[in-house]
């Protein structure tokens, strides 16, 4: 749960010119940010960086598992077979080069020197070309995707129970497809059908181009006025459907019995609307407070009756995500401790957290929660990749960038009444999904 200075001009040379610009500032306050104007990209956001020798770039499509319409996975392998012209010039050029799919986007890098940035760059912009690898190319990929799959789900069992619990919590919806796939699904993947889903996640005209390290915007400009983009198919940019507005109300619970999972296990999802939640940066703030809240020790946190109080919990992990403007996530995943079943502790676990909710809104206990939000972004080394890497997060997850400063703005107007609210509206019944998972030897004893 597998994110500001003088006017210049740059004509194209080779083939369609992508960027005709003059630089703006950008209209949030990032700090050291430059946005280059572009006729083909959807933002170009410039982090110079004098501590920073080499350069890492990021292009960044608004599209990921959520928008696909095939085979569970597929926009995975596609990013594979897009990634082959990234990964083909880190070669070439001792540069590093990766990728990544999550629901929300696909995203492509590569790390540089300043001389190997205009080739960098070009290999982004031909990810947005159509597929053309071979048949046997992609098959032997699709062959990597599969052994990738293996590697990292090594706790398949519980893996695929979580994925139960999202089917289950989201009604099947686009956020709760797998990203990876599974082998079942790998196995069917072709290349015709890999090329129709580029066709419609790869847009140029609706990705976003980060580039963070020692170099100008001027040098930037430069360099991606000599980008060719011939090939590159001129599509009006869309816009990108939130993955969660809607939701049934109700409460499911399921004793399921798994092989391979070592020992029980408690893994419980809630989703709630947010009436209260206006302002979405405020709202944001309101939800990372929260779970600070929740996830301590202190008074009206889950630490204490779950595992320093009474030792209900062996390990637990809980979580609160905004998932859509006016829909959060409460995810919780614990093991009991010796002699505790799973019912004591999803009996607990719900009165602690239904405890600490009321508890919210003392000031003696969120104000605590909010000085140590904010002070993950007073407190920062290296403003320019703090600012890059947290432009980079938010346009993975599908969110608009906001720097550091507006953010602790929005901390600011996190106070008593406003998180009361968030905090009353995450009490109401929603909808929750319980599994309460046992060894399968248990139930053969």
């Amino acid at each position: 749960m597998l994110f500001r200075y003088s006017v210049f001009a740059v004509v194209g040379v080779i083939g369609l010119s992508i960027f005709g610009w003059h630089q703006t500032r950008f209209d949030t306050d990032i700090e050291g940010v430059f946005q280059l104007p572009s006729e083909r990209l959807a933002q170009v956001l410039v982090f110079p960086d004098d501590q920073k020798p080499d350069i890492t770039a990021y292009l960044i499509y608004p599209r990921g598992e959520g928008q696909n319409r095939w085979q569970e996975g597929l926009a995975h392998y596609v990013e594979h077979l897009a990634a082959e012209k990234v990964v083909r010039v880190s070669r070439q050029e001792a540069q590093h080069a990766n990728a990544w799919t999550n629901s929300t986007s696909t995203g492509y890098w590569l790390n540089t020197k300043k001389t190997g940035l205009e080739e960098a760059l070009q290999a982004l912009v031909d990810t947005a070309k159509p597929l053309d690898v071979t048949e046997d190319f992609a098959v032997g990929e699709r062959d990597i995707v599969l052994r990738e799959y293996e590697y990292r789900f090594a706790d398949k069992a519980l893996e695929d129970q979580k994925y139960r619990l999202l089917s289950d919590l989201y009604e099947n919806g686009p956020i709760s497809q797998r990203v990876g796939g599974t082998p079942a699904d790998i196995a069917t993947y072709t290349l015709v059908a890999a090329q129709a889903l580029h066709a419609e996640s790869h847009h140029l005209s609706e990705a976003s181009l980060v580039v963070h390290g020692d170099i100008s915007p001027k040098a930037v400009a430069a360099l991606l006025g000599r980008v060719d983009s011939d090939g590159v198919p001129v599509n009006v940019a869309r816009p990108v459907a939130p993955l969660v507005t809607e939701f049934t109300e109700g409460r499911f619970e399921t004793t399921v019995h798994a092989d391979e999972v070592p020992g029980p296990v408690l893994l419980y999802g809630k989703l709630v609307r947010l009436p209260s939640c206006a302002d979405q940066h405020v709202c944001g703030a309101a939800v990372d407070v929260l779970r600070r809240l929740l996830d301590s020790a202190q008074k009206g946190g889950l630490a204490g009756p779950l595992r320093y109080d009474a030792f209900v919990a062996r390990e637990f992990a809980v979580d609160v995500t905004m998932m859509g403007p006016q829909v959060a996530e409460i995810w919780f995943e614990a093991r009991p401790d010796r002699g505790v079943s799973l019912e004591k502790l999803l009996s607990t676990f719900e009165t602690s957290l239904e405890g600490a909710l009321a508890l919210a809104g003392s000031s003696d206990r969120y104000l605590n929660a909010r000085r140590d939000a904010m002070s993950d972004v007073k407190y920062v080394d290296n403003i320019a990749a703090y600012e890059a890497g947290w432009a980079v997060d938010r346009y993975a997850r599908g969110l608009t960038p906001i720097g550091r400063t507006d953010y602790g703005a929005a901390l600011e107007l996190v106070r008593a009444g406003p998180l009361k609210a968030i905090a009353q509206d995450m009490s109401v019944p929603g909808r929750v999904v319980v599994l309460k998972i046992n060894p399968l030897n248990e139930r053969l004893n």
